[in-house]
């Protein structure tokens, strides 16, 4: 219980400490990705709880324990764990998954997507789903945590925001296909794959026990270059790649 607020902590916007300080703001809950990252966690600890006492028969206060604990160190990227993953039911799993895949906030430790790409997601598609109604030539503005945006700038963050997520979930698509094709998941079905790829690419470091030292070297490359990728956010890698192939192919013309 003591370390639950220090993993809350690491994954709010820094930001939000500089305005406690220095402007005397203490509202948390003013900041759309401190409420978001409270949402949930709430929901997620109300789930995750509900499933270990329904699907693997846990004791109610264990199952509450296991559930604020683990759910809050998923969606902040710390990777500590007071439970046994490899006991829990796929879909449990997988929900933690989907947690650890938001991550935190943006300028914060926490790794993922980050909640702010997560917000904007959220509003764009409100704005995508309230054109049709407000008819072809009516001007429907963009809005961004409650401030109107131009559409020209929206149309480019909102293409930048979603070619992010696109590439996260691409990479851990193609990340799990590779392992799976790879063998050695003799005893581990796909969940327990997902969950251990996306816990790389968030940077979170928990593990269904997949992720093992008698995993091949081809495995184990392949987990590297996902954490590595993650935690830059595959953009700047895509970029580093395309970078180099273009000088080698100056060189050999």
């Amino acid at each position: 219980m003591l370390i639950i607020p220090i993993m809350i902590a690491g994954a709010l916007p820094f930001k939000l400490y500089y305005l406690t300080y220095y402007r005397k703001q203490t509202n948390f809950f003013a900041d759309s990705q401190a409420r978001l990252l409270f949402l949930l966690i709430a929901l997620g600890v109300a789930l995750v709880t509900f499933d270990l006492v329904t699907l693997t028969k846990a004791v109610p206060f264990q199952a509450l324990r296991e559930g604020l604990f683990m759910v809050t160190s998923g969606i902040t990227c710390t990777g500590f764990h007071n439970s046994n993953l490899y006991t829990w039911s796929s879909v449990t799993v997988l929900f933690l998954s989907v947690l650890m895949l938001i991550g935190g906030s943006s300028g914060s430790t926490a790794g993922g997507i980050k909640l702010s790409r997560v917000n904007l997601g959220i509003e764009t598609l409100v704005w995508w789903f309230n054109k049709p109604f407000k008819g072809s030539h009516a001007l429907t503005s963009f809005r961004h945590n409650g401030k109107a945006v131009g559409i020209t700038i929206a149309e480019y963050e909102i293409s930048k925001n979603m070619l992010v997520i696109a590439l996260f979930i691409l990479t851990i698509f193609t990340g799990t296909i590779l392992l799976l094709h790879l063998g050695h998941t003799q005893g581990f079905d796909s969940s327990e794959v997902i969950f251990d790829v996306v816990s790389a690419i968030s940077n979170v470091g928990l593990s269904s026990g997949f992720v093992n030292p008698q995993m091949s070297m081809a495995g184990k490359w392949l987990f590297i270059i996902i954490m590595w990728a993650g935690r830059l956010e595959i953009l700047p890698v895509i970029a580093l790649v395309m970078g180099l192939s273009g000088q080698f192919s100056q060189k050999r013309g």
